[in-house]
């Protein structure tokens, strides 16, 4: 023990300052990584989102006492990895992210006594483009969905009437592109949803054309 004492006393005070700083960091570095090693792994729950919906998003993981985290300037947000699924069920309940489109709630702020047949068909159909565009974007590697409905009206003394017709235009997640399954589930959502729209009626595109 003595010669323990005798050789820190030889080293002077400013090696034993220098081995005292070492120590320290190497004590920080010993802490930080047992905490992290107590976190849970954390996987994105959305991301590239409009910072409307990731204020939403938050606001509801703080209600949930959910731990979560931004990243990507705000436009991504991690959660623990064995949440997600459970997450994304409930976000969807409540219509997020809603990705600027409008929905069925549409009817909850326009609709009144005054709404005339006509405003009522122009609600429907954006509101069936909007729950549809949602449903799409979450499809894997989906990042943004716009759908365009034509639902033509059959003329005054005409018994024809012209198809339905339907335009999905997709904005993928990189370079990522739609697998041929997803281009059926994508049309076979689609025409199941409008009423006399056939699966050849409806085109998909992505952002690359």
């Amino acid at each position: 023990m003595g010669g323990v004492i005798a050789g820190l006393k030889a080293l002077g005070p400013k090696r034993l300052m220098m081995l005292g700083g070492v120590g320290l960091a190497l004590l920080g570095l010993l802490t930080v990584l047992a905490l992290r090693a107590g976190e849970p792994q954390m996987a994105p729950l959305y991301g590239e989102l409009e910072p409307r919906d990731a204020a939403a998003i938050v606001a509801i993981l703080e209600r949930q006492h959910v731990s979560h985290r931004l990243t990507a300037g705000g436009s991504q947000i991690l959660v623990p990895e064995d949440q997600v699924p459970r997450l994304r069920l409930l976000l969807a309940r409540e219509g997020l992210p809603a990705g600027g489109g409008v929905g069925w709630e549409i009817f909850d702020r326009s609709e009144s006594l005054t709404t005339t047949p006509f405003q009522q068909d122009v609600n429907r159909l954006r509101a069936l483009e909007g729950e549809l565009a949602r449903t799409i974007r979450g499809l894997a590697g989906v990042r943004n969905a716009r759908v365009h409905l034509v639902l033509p009206r059959r003329e005054a003394f005409s018994r024809e009437r012209g198809e339905a017709q339907a335009s999905v235009v997709l904005t993928m997640q990189g370079a990522q592109r739609l697998d041929r399954e997803g281009v059926q589930a994508v049309l076979h959502l689609v025409a199941t949803a409008v009423p006399g729209l056939k699966p050849q009626n409806v085109s998909i595109v992505d952002s690359r054309g």
